[in-house]
């Protein structure tokens, strides 16, 4: 149904007026985006930071950088990004607390189980967005109102008080996330077929998703200085305006019309980890290194990848180290390592403080024929062995022995677009 709604939407476009816009789209889709998200989920869970200035770190460190501030904490001017010693400075009484991801993916798997029961998911599109379809009276605008304010009030009453949203409703997906951000905290907003060009005409380039510093640049290169000249613009001239064929989408998106964007196919898989300060040396640079070795080797397992391709970087204070490795297709941890102890030298890099490893050439079993007589994967079997034990018996029940110090150092992280945890 929804794919004919689409065919339809293209159809209907060249029937309108020559630059596009039709104002008889129906709302079809609604946007939820939970308010800060992962300090919001700390208010709940611990009641004593409710109403509180709360601003959550990866590591509790001077020189740590907020991934998410409460809304009590960007009155100060404290946002995504901000260090934590500025933080403090703008907000003395701020409660810096570290990131606890087990407990964000299990809110968020309540949050997505209570509000199925208003609504269909339509996509998870991070862990703390969704967007969701109305079919039917649904996208009578009261009704759809109506059902934007059940999924309000549900989550205040099922999950918490502190978990609040931002909720969008609109004729597709971009411009549902647009009406979302309109008026945080807590707000719901519509954009109407007929009201998309005077809502969004004032909007700045940037506050549009997908354009950064760097674009909006390229954007003021081609003579789009601002999001009038965007909404003016000829499907021609916005391909030209941003490289490629995204132009294109961006003038259907813009008059409302939904068109999907590919799947993209995942090209790298890999882990990055800041150094604590008694690993900052070359012996725990290495094996820190391994720990992140062993755990991307495993995700890649798990995901049922193999690769052609690995690079190793090392920041250092003084100098850093990077070096890309092409490899025989494997998936194999013993081979991967023995690759890595044959390039590893202490005397290319000084002071090291962060490091990283990136798996690349990635393909899925059936775009691959192994060698019958491959004896680089002649260990993949036990690899996966160890991923057995580990996932049965807890974390760390096996591990290589030159990790022993590292092995609680590089523990998951969940970033915005992930919704789960890998469990090792």
């Amino acid at each position: 149904m929804i794919d004919s709604m689409l065919i339809q939407n293209r159809t209907n476009l060249f029937n309108t007026t020559d630059n596009g816009w039709n104002q008889n789209l129906p709302l079809r889709f609604l946007f939820l985006d939970l308010n800060a998200y992962f300090a919001s989920v700390e208010q709940d869970a611990r009641p004593s930071l409710a109403g509180k200035p709360v601003g959550i770190v990866p590591v509790l460190s001077e020189n740590s950088i907020l991934i998410s501030a409460s809304y009590e904490a960007k009155k100060y001017g404290i946002g995504t990004g901000t260090k934590v010693s500025d933080a403090i400075h703008k907000c003395p009484q701020i409660n810096i607390i570290q990131a606890r991801p087990p407990i964000y993916v299990h809110y968020h798997r309540q949050i997505k189980s209570i509000l199925e029961q208003v609504l269909p998911i339509h996509k998870v599109l991070s862990i703390d967005e969704m967007s969701f379809i109305l079919l039917g009276d649904e996208m009578i605008p009261n009704i759809a109102m109506n059902i934007a304010k059940q999924m309000k009030q549900i989550l205040i009453k099922q999950i918490g008080p502190c978990i609040r949203c931002n909720i969008g409703i609109a004729p597709n997906t971009f411009l549902a996330k647009i009406a979302s951000n309109m008026n945080k905290p807590d707000g719901l907003t519509t954009i109407k077929s007929l009201e998309i060009y005077d809502k969004i005409q004032k909007l700045q380039l940037k506050d549009f998703p997908g354009i950064n510093t760097k674009m909006e640049r390229r954007l003021i290169k081609a003579r789009i200085y601002n999001t009038q000249d965007m909404l003016n613009a000829t499907s021609k001239e916005l391909v030209k305006a941003f490289g490629s064929i995204i132009g294109e989408r961006w003038w259907y998106w813009l008059r409302g019309y939904e068109i999907p964007v590919p799947d993209r196919k995942r090209t790298t898989l890999g882990h990055s980890h800041v150094l604590p300060p008694e690993f900052r040396n070359s012996e725990g640079a290495k094996q820190v290194l391994i720990r992140l070795l062993t755990k991307a080797s495993a995700r890649l397992r798990s995901e049922n990848l193999w690769c052609k391709g690995m690079s190793i970087y090392i920041k250092g204070n003084k100098r850093s180290w990077k070096e890309k490795i092409n490899l025989h297709i494997s998936q194999d941890l013993n081979y991967f390592m023995s690759v890595f102890l044959d390039i590893w030298n202490p005397k290319l890099f000084q002071n090291p403080i962060l490091v990283s490893i990136t798996f690349f050439n990635l393909y899925k079993p059936e775009q691959i024929t192994l060698d019958l007589f491959d004896h680089y994967n002649k260990s993949v079997s036990l690899s996966h062995a160890l991923d057995s034990v580990n996932k049965k018996f807890g974390k760390n029940k096996v591990f290589l022995a030159s990790m022993n110090d590292a092995k609680e150092t590089a523990q998951e992280k969940i970033a915005f677009q992930k919704t789960t945890l890998f469990q090792e």
